[in-house]
């Protein structure tokens, strides 16, 4: 599943006498349930020989691109605030599920085999953006937001069930196996930046959330019985292997940004009338943007 959801102002001139939002949100959802299940019984006087194979195998793919943006234009809110929002709650629910029974029954000689597997594979792909950017200018009397959440969740639940019985008077063989195998992926990235334009209003943030998870299920049960009255062999084995990988960031534009959109509203303001705007810009020693503030400041 491909989706690409956008809100955009490009290249235009928007006046509202209230307020501007401009929002892109996404709720697609794969939801895929897979079962598979085999059972055999052989019966014979002198011999009997049984085996079953009982096998899923799931693969959901998401990618999404997700963006709200004002680019290359001018937006007045004379009214209100200017709200940029992109949200993404992408969901893959997946269930596989196998089931394998094996039985063998012989007065001389029973075997009985079974084994029941589950591979599921799940990857989501999620980029989410929201910008101010380009030259835009920005004039709101209330709040102007720029906000981007990545709220991608996959579950996956995976099962895999085997029994297998031999019963002979003389010699039984009973082997059963059940392995479930999940490999789950997310990589999202999400950001939210006011690049190269004039935003004015009452309080400017650009802010990010990602909230991306997997939720993911792993059970194998294997039972394996044999009785004879000379020689009883019986074997079991079970194992679940679950990968779960979250990859991808998020970024909010920083002070540097904020910092470029007041020194642009300071060159083109004046002061009391007859010289340029100026301002001032503090930053704690120990903030992750402090080498770019030097520069900057230079």
């Amino acid at each position: 599943l491909s989706i690409e959801v956008a809100a955009e102002i490009i290249n235009a001139t928007a006046s509202a006498g209230g307020s501007v939002s401009v929002e892109a949100t996404d709720n697609s959802t794969i939801k895929a349930t897979i079962v598979s299940a085999a059972a055999p019984v052989s019966i014979g006087g002198s011999a009997a020989l049984t085996g079953v194979v009982a096998i899923t195998l799931a693969k959901n793919t998401l990618s999404g691109i997700h963006r709200a943006t004002i680019d290359n234009s001018d937006v007045d809110a004379m009214a209100g605030g200017v709200s940029v929002s992109a949200t993404a709650n992408n969901t893959i629910d997946a269930t596989a599920v196998a089931v394998g029974l094996s039985v063998a029954g012989s007065g001389g000689f029973g075997a009985s085999v079974a084994v029941a597997g589950t591979g599921a594979r799940d990857v989501m792909s999620v980029a989410v953006s929201a910008a101010i950017r380009n030259g835009s200018d920005v004039d709101a009397s209330g709040a102007v937001s720029v906000y981007a959440e990545d709220s991608s969740n996959i579950k996956s639940d995976t099962s895999a069930a085997s029994f297998s019985m031999a019963l002979s008077s003389s010699a039984a063989v009973s082997v059963s196996i059940a392995v479930p195998i999940a490999q789950n992926t997310v990589n999202s990235m999400t950001i939210a930046t006011i690049d190269g334009s004039t935003v004015d209003g009452t309080t400017v943030s650009a802010i990010t959330l990602r909230n991306a998870s997997i939720d993911a299920l792993g059970a194998a049960v294997s039972f394996s019985g044999g009785a004879s009255g000379g020689i009883t062999v019986s074997g079991a084995g079970a194992g679940t292997e679950a990968r779960n990988t979250i990859g991808g960031g998020a970024e909010a534009s920083g002070p540097i940004s904020f910092m470029d959109v007041w020194d642009a509203m300071c060159r083109t303001s004046m002061s009391a009338g007859s010289r340029r705007g100026a301002m001032m810009a503090t930053l704690r020693c120990d903030h992750p943007d402090v080498e770019a503030f030097v520069e900057a400041k230079r």
